[in-house]
């Protein structure tokens, strides 16, 4: 007997391909990949003509609770979060499959952008950087005010829209946990948004302590912070406060 995976790989080499008509509203542009949590495909919707992302949930084990966490995510809006539009079903085979209705960003990762800048550039482009970075706080802090935890926050997981001279990031990928009350759950997130701030500062991957002497005194006291255990942050809020000291940058 086939596993429910197993029928919808089948079924998306046979139904799921360029052109192709999912539920009479979506049609096939492409597969963007596969993931733990399942297939993704490029959709244009016919109701609105937008491009987006179809996932296929695969996952039979964990299906009960990505379909929790994917209805958590529906309820997100705000400008530096990609846009969760719906939880539906397809029927294809006389079968029923979920799916999670995503926007389709077109972009870089932010980490692509990292690395992109820092081969062109020997010293950081503060302005830039900070003005990504405090809007990628500004999302996180308002993920937290809905009690959500995003538990999966680095620079891999966040898409840089917009132009050179205004980027716009977008958060994606979360795990969507409810529970942002739990304190140790939400440090992690914090201390994830210290080595974003990090990355982005230095070009590098890996978190030293003596490489915040090449930055300037206010933006490493705000990575040592997020990073620290004592007199660490307690929220997004509290960041964004000590971002708009710096409000040069703006």
């Amino acid at each position: 007997m086939r596993t429910l995976a197993e029928h919808i790989e089948t079924a998306s080499i046979a139904n799921y391909r360029k052109g192709n008509r999912l539920n009479g509203r979506y049609v096939v542009l492409g597969k963007i990949g596969t993931g733990w949590e399942g297939i993704t495909y490029k959709v244009r919707d016919r109701f609105d003509g937008r491009t987006k992302a179809l996932k296929l949930i695969t996952n039979v084990r964990r299906r009960k609770s990505i379909l929790s966490q994917a209805r958590v995510l529906v309820r997100l809006k705000h400008p530096n979060i990609i846009d969760y539009f719906n939880v539906d079903r397809l029927h294809v085979d006389g079968q029923s499959h979920y799916f999670l209705l995503v926007d389709y960003l077109e972009g870089p990762r932010l980490s692509e952008v990292i690395k992109k800048h820092h081969r062109k550039h020997k010293k950081p482009n503060l302005f830039y950087m900070l003005r990504v970075f405090y809007q990628i706080c500004r999302g996180m802090a308002y993920v937290h005010d809905q009690r959500i935890l995003h538990d999966d926050l680095h620079t891999d997981n966040i898409i840089v829209t917009g132009d050179p001279t205004q980027p716009i990031p977008k958060l994606f990928d979360f795990w969507g946990t409810q529970g942002a009350r739990k304190i140790s759950r939400r440090s992690f997130d914090l201390q994830c948004a210290g080595q974003v701030l990090f990355e982005c500062m230095t070009g590098k991957e890996t978190y030293k302590a003596k490489d915040l002497g090449r930055l300037p005194d206010d933006i490493a006291a705000i990575i040592r912070r997020a990073h620290g255990r004592v007199h660490n942050y307690k929220s997004f809020h509290e960041i964004i406060d000590d971002l708009e000291e710096l409000r040069s940058w703006d």
